[in-house]
């Protein structure tokens, strides 16, 4: 990851685009929810506290300074009082939604009696507002700074004491209910509901301290002026820290730089996830090896650092979503960038997947991507002193788990190959017959893929919901670039052996004409089928013609022969199965033997078809067309003729499309000619 986020740090500063350092130890607050909500406790010269909630809009401009054991102006702490599970528990959760009484708030102070606090909070509240505010005081007295922050210190050392603290949020919460506004808020600070009576948790509050006076100064510790104001102090200190170093050691990038056993920064990502720009853990034994242990054995500079940090939230803001990034699973993140200019193709991403918004109107990935090519052109006209082509970063971050994240995916290409794949994509989803459930489907997107692909149906056609996932949320992206015929190979035989089962139900349904909730699902998988095939130089004009495509398209005449029979002989009376569906498993395996039953089984409808193919009726030419297409293909069977007693994956995906295909000759003009005949030969029988 570090290599591309240096490529990209340097390209936005060449592009002249200003993106803020971020100080390592200025933390980001966790994400506000109704359930949980950040408070404000605005405090003043009296000691006075004053409880309110901020919105989420609000808390993104807020940052800590500290770290998991303390943290300032902001931290975590826990509700004042433990209430045991039970009816009380129950009628104080109740009192959130109604108007609470001065009985109410009497009986509630009663209540209070259980502390929650315990030795680990007065230990984090003293690391807080004690060492991690003197740290700051620290730093501003080493730089000859003043900052805003040291008046909001001076007005909370009184809360150093955990018990002051206590008090002062006990008496601001029961003021609120005194007067009848933010109940909510006030019982959240009050009490922590027990989940049964083995639980020993605490449950947690995050808080930010705020300044009366600050607020009538305007500017309070809630506001984007306040967090960067204090941010850029603490990125002069760290890079003043950084850059005194006595020996010329440089680091990966070939900058002088000072070893330290510092972690490397976090960036919590808009996807929702927090990343580490490199992790290596000092206790795993094996890197002792190599001499050099933890970030030492990736030696970067500060400066460095801080620009990397910067570069990965500048590309992950949430305003770039859809533009520079996308997310492709819960853990794990697709991003693009420009090398020579980083915004420059904002129509990329949009292209490679199916969005819907308002922007996005386009219902295919040619459409989408035809408005990628147009903006190529636009700007490639605006920019006539273009030397060379421009380089375009794909790369896919997952995290792995707590604490470690990978770049599990790269791809360096140009907008010329991204154009060259578009055009072999469509080709590939163009690589199908006439088929009935994808009449109104033409293409697929690239990050659909993985959906396809993960996709399960047992054989009656069902969705079956399975945790695990054998392809990543990326995977489309692979396969739009990759042309590796083992991997293609390997994902059409993984493709083919989950749609074969359910092979008997989707001709069954063609038959039987019927709709299915799943018939996208089914429509995105055949599409792909063929796109396999077809960079695996299997084109329909060649399969079309080959053994397998002709013995399904013999199954799929079988199904309709059978069900024409059960029409007219049976009232319409269709059985659970079709002669050819009921076949279609068994000629996936053993073809040969497939059809010899086959010819068995389908002797009596086809002897029935050529009595009733010489009534002069209307229907009677169906009978006629069906016989005709037997014959056909059964020429083109002898033709391509195999003695090979079993299908490889390419041929039993033939097989598959062969049964779902339409057939050569159209019902309708057969109908129209069969019809005329019947109207002209009543007319003879008339003028006789």
């Amino acid at each position: 990851m570090l290599n591309e986020l240096k490529e990209l740090s340097d390209a936005l500063e060449k592009n002249g685009i200003s993106i803020e350092l971020i100080s390592s130890n200025y933390l980001e607050l966790p994400k506000v929810t109704k359930k949980a909500p950040c408070i404000r406790i605005l405090v003043g010269n009296d000691q006075r506290i004053q409880l309110e909630s901020i919105s989420a809009e609000r808390a993104e401009a807020v940052r800590k300074f500290g770290n998991n054991q303390g943290s300032f102006p902001a931290l975590n702490l826990c509700p004042l009082f433990r209430i045991e599970p039970g009816e009380t528990a129950k009628w104080i959760a109740g009192l959130e939604q109604k108007k609470i009484t001065p009985e109410n708030v009497e009986k509630l102070k009663q209540l209070c009696t259980q502390k929650n606090w315990d030795d680990n909070t007065f230990r984090k509240i003293h690391n807080s507002l004690g060492k991690q505010a003197g740290k700051i005081q620290d730093i501003l007295q080493t730089l000859h700074q003043e900052n805003p922050i040291q008046i909001l210190i001076k007005e909370t050392e009184c809360f150093q004491n955990p018990l002051v603290l206590f008090d002062g949020l006990e008496k601001a919460a029961f003021s609120l209910l005194e007067k009848g506004i933010n109940q909510s808020l006030a019982l959240k600070v009050l009490f922590y509901f027990k989940k049964d009576e083995k639980d020993t948790g605490q449950g947690t509050l995050s808080v930010v301290f705020d300044s009366l006076k600050l607020v009538l100064q305007g500017k309070p510790v809630v506001s984007q002026q306040f967090t960067a104001s204090l941010n850029s102090v603490l990125v002069d200190y760290e890079l003043r820290e950084g850059n005194e170093t006595s020996q010329e050691t440089v680091d990966a990038f070939g900058n002088l730089y000072v070893e330290t056993d510092q972690p490397l920064p976090e960036v919590k990502l808009k996807a929702g996830f927090i990343v580490t720009l490199r992790t290596m853990f000092k206790d795993q034994y094996c890197q002792k090896r190599y001499g050099k242990i933890g970030r030492r054995s990736y030696p970067i500079a500060e400066t460095e650092q801080k620009k990397m940090q910067s570069a990965l939230l500048w590309i992950s803001r949430g305003e770039q979503k859809n533009i520079t990034w996308t997310k492709t699973a819960p853990q794990e993140v697709l991003f693009v960038f420009c090398a020579q200019s980083p915004v420059k193709y904002d129509k990329l991403l949009p292209s490679l997947q199916k969005l819907y918004t308002p922007e996005m109107q386009e219902k295919t990935f040619k459409d989408a991507s035809s408005k990628f090519i147009a903006s190529i052109k636009i700007k490639d006209k605006e920019e006539r002193n273009l030397q060379h082509s421009d380089s375009l970063r794909f790369f896919v971050l997952r995290k792995l788990d707590k604490g470690r994240s990978k770049i599990v995916y790269t791809n360096n290409t140009s907008p010329e190959k991204i154009i060259e794949a578009r055009n072999e994509w469509l080709k590939g989803c163009r690589n199908l017959p006439n088929i009935q459930f994808c009449k109104d489907k033409n293409d697929i997107y690239p990050l659909e893929v993985t959906g396809y692909m993960n996709a399960f149906w047992n054989q009656s056609g069902n969705r079956i919901d399975k945790d695990f996932r054998a392809y990543p949320g990326y995977y489309g992206i692979k396969v739009f670039f990759g042309n590796d015929k083992t991997i293609i190979r390997q994902n059409l035989s993984f493709l083919i052996t989950k749609l074969q089962r359910i092979a008997p139900v989707l001709g069954n349904l063609l038959v039987k004409k019927a709709q299915n909730k799943f018939a996208e699902e089914w429509k995105g998988s055949l599409i792909l089928l063929g796109l396999y095939l077809y960079k695996m130089n299997c084109q329909k004009e060649e399969y079309m013609t080959s053994y397998p495509y002709l013995l399904g398209q013999m199954l799929k005449v079988s199904d309709l022969l059978h069900a024409f029979y059960c029409t007219v002989v049976r009232q319409g009376s269709m059985p659970a199965q079709f002669v050819g569906s009921s076949l279609y498993l068994s000629a996936a395996e053993m073809p040969g033997q497939a059809l010899m039953m086959l010819s068995q089984r389908m002797q009596p409808y086809i002897a029935w078809a050529k009595t009733y193919a010489l009534r002069q009726d209307e229907e009677s030419w169906r009978a006629k067309w069906l016989l005709s297409l037997y014959e056909k293909i059964a020429v083109g069977l002898w033709k391509q003729w195999q003695r090979e007693t079993r299908f490889n994956d390419e041929e039993r995906a033939e097989l598959f499309i062969g049964y779902l295909a339409g057939l050569p000759v159209k019902e309708k003009q057969m109908q129209e000619k069969r019809t005329d005949e019947v109207q002209e030969s009543k007319e003879e029988n008339h003028g006789c």
